[in-house]
């Protein structure tokens, strides 16, 4: 006993000479190298931290998950700031701690929502929220209603994403922040994208593009401007938006924008998510031989750099590209796993546009009963959360599944396809309205109806034609040139 006593003892005597050294070191660092501490503050982070020293350990551990953040090192980020949250239990309760953990918190569930850890994301969010009511700090709580309105369109819950920014932006006007605003309008036009509602989207997300003409000095005075570039951002989405409606050559445009955008200014992130919207125009006007090497540098790209969130993005929009251009074995094996992997981190807010996606690759390799098991998935998840879009996608996948499984039902495939249609129609998706009638044309001349296959035929080839979907053009003209 005496003996144990003793090497407690000890043991404690040599903890607290680890700590005084440990402490002693970063001080030593601060004094020679106080000039340039941005370089050593992974140094004084570690010794800070051992040391105890525990005002200095939280500051130089935010500014190491920063730092982390800023090469889009999300986990090494993520372990920075959760020590950062740990050493602040240690000092006293005031105004300055509390605004220092709600800045971490909103750090921090950046670098995991983009690690994928997203089951966390809303409880620091949900933390940081309450702090900032707590305080009264008005810019502070925008800038949390703005986060937690991204974490919400990321699990899919549009609905939530697009209260939750409107609150960010009324903030942002009234405290004349530029940054919550920009943060707002961006994440209001992902929200009425999701949902279908391009026109909205498009008039918050060209808002955007108007607020932050002044250049890039604004981005970087926000929490959030080492994860994306609003200026680029709000590009991407409004080239899909434009996409969708079949404005390819504009989507094009300010698609090559953000991507010379996020270049010239290195920022590693907003690359990666540049790279997919000009792919994901060019994927959708059917100009495979451009929007597949994009794919598959991007997908290169998502791993290289902990973009966990873009890789089935990557990995789902270049399986679409296989299938289409006859690779459809390579699109199942490339889509299942990455759609699990989604799955399992809880990212749900393209998944119905996957699955539709991966049920059209099983079309193409002879498997019609998973085909119509996936879209039927893809179509309930639609409905759920309010993406018309994406109903509108699946209604059309569902007749080209009826029209490839016997025995064969014309008349539900005839139902599917219009109630693609209409929805189409009424959200002005003009490249989705021409599929639609491309496929009437198929189904009626399948029919024996000769005169209203010609009709839709001649229709879809002349919307392809204005749009400029050569590919499209070619199959529709193929077609018409087949008929009875």
């Amino acid at each position: 006993k005496h003996a144990l006593t003793h090497e407690v003892a000890y043991g404690s005597l040599l903890q607290d000479r680890r700590r005084a050294l440990h402490a002693q070191i970063a001080e030593t660092i601060e004094g020679l190298h106080h000039d340039r501490l941005a370089e050593q503050v992974d140094r004084l982070a570690h010794h800070a931290l051992r040391g105890e020293v525990w005002d200095k350990a939280v500051t130089h551990l935010q500014a190491a998950g920063i730092r982390a953040i800023e090469r889009a090192a999300y986990r090494e980020a993520s372990a920075r700031l959760e020590e950062a949250l740990g050493a602040l239990t240690h000092l006293p309760d005031t105004r300055e701690r509390v605004t220092q953990e709600i800045d971490i918190r909103v750090q921090h569930q950046m670098a995991l929502a983009r690690h994928g850890d997203l089951r966390q994301v809303l409880d620091h969010l949900s933390v940081a929220r309450d702090l900032a009511e707590s305080l009264g700090d008005r810019r502070r709580l925008g800038r949390v209603l703005a986060s937690i309105a991204t974490s919400l369109y990321v699990l899919g819950q549009h609905e939530q994403a697009v209260v939750a920014g409107r609150e960010a932006l009324t903030i942002g006007i009234s405290e004349k922040d530029v940054w919550v605003q920009a943060e707002a309008r961006f994440q209001l036009g992902t929200a009425y994208h999701a949902l279908g509602d391009y026109g909205q989207a498009t008039r918050v997300l060209r808002d955007n593009m108007t607020l932050l003409e002044d250049g890039l000095a604004q981005e970087r005075s926000g929490l959030d401007y080492y994860v994306r570039l609003p200026s680029v951002v709000s590009r991407v989405w409004l080239a899909w938006c434009l996409a969708e409606q079949g404005a390819f050559a504009e989507g094009i445009l300010h698609a090559r924008e953000g991507v010379a955008i996020a270049e010239r200014v290195g920022h590693r992130y907003s690359q990666v998510i540049a790279l997919h919207g000009l792919a994901f125009v060019h994927l959708l006007r059917g100009d495979h031989e451009v929007a597949i090497p994009l794919l598959e540098r991007g997908l290169t790209l998502a791993r290289e750099r902990e973009a966990v969130l873009w890789e089935a993005d990557f990995a789902c929009g270049l399986g679409h590209g296989y299938t289409l251009t006859g690779r459809a074995a390579e699109a199942v094996s490339l889509m299942e796993p990455s759609i699990r992997q989604q799955e399992t981190i809880g990212a749900e807010n393209e998944l119905a546009l996957w699955l539709s996606w991966l049920g059209e690759a099983y079309l193409h390799v002879d498997r019609p009963a998973d085909a119509s098991r996936i879209t039927s998935r893809a179509l309930a998840l639609a409905r759920e959360r309010k993406q018309r879009s994406m109903q509108a996608l699946c209604h059309r996948l569902e007749a080209e599944v009826t029209m490839r499984v016997e025995p064969f039902d014309p008349d539900t495939a005839e139902r599917q396809y219009r109630e693609a249609l209409v929805l189409a129609t009424e959200l002005g998706m003009r490249p989705l309205v021409a599929h639609c009638h491309l496929g009437l044309g198929t189904l009626y001349r399948r029919t024996g109806d000769g005169g209203r296959a010609q009709q839709h035929r001649t229709t879809a080839a002349t919307m392809y034609r204005e749009m400029g979907m050569s590919f499209w053009l070619e199959k529709a003209e193929a077609d018409t040139g087949s008929a009875p």
